[in-house]
């Protein structure tokens, strides 16, 4: 996973269309993806796809990156980790079964 500042080095040439994301939701994202910590209630209805939840959990910063939420996560997040809340269940079940939680 990429960290906040190695995301912000070519993020303008990359997605000049895009608001950058929040460190938090970078932060919150990375945890959950690499020790399945959950996140709060926005990012994790941003992992499961759920924009109308999503949406709705934003404060007034992340609702504007809500697309960039989901670059990062097509481009730098496994797919086995996100994308519908049962993949979210899933996941966390793996990486208890593995002791990682």
């Amino acid at each position: 996973m990429k960290t906040y500042e190695e995301l912000m080095i070519n993020w303008h040439q990359k997605y000049p269309h895009l608001r950058p994301p929040t460190r938090y939701a970078i932060e919150a994202i990375n945890r959950y993806a690499e020790h399945g910590l959950m996140p709060g209630s926005f990012i994790t209805s941003v992992l499961a796809s759920d924009l109308k939840n999503a949406v709705y959990n934003a404060d007034n910063e992340n609702i504007n990156t809500l697309p960039a939420l989901i670059a990062y996560l097509r481009w730098n997040v496994p797919a086995i980790c996100w994308g519908s809340y049962d993949k979210i269940d899933s996941y966390r079940d793996r990486m208890e079964a593995m002791g990682e939680l």
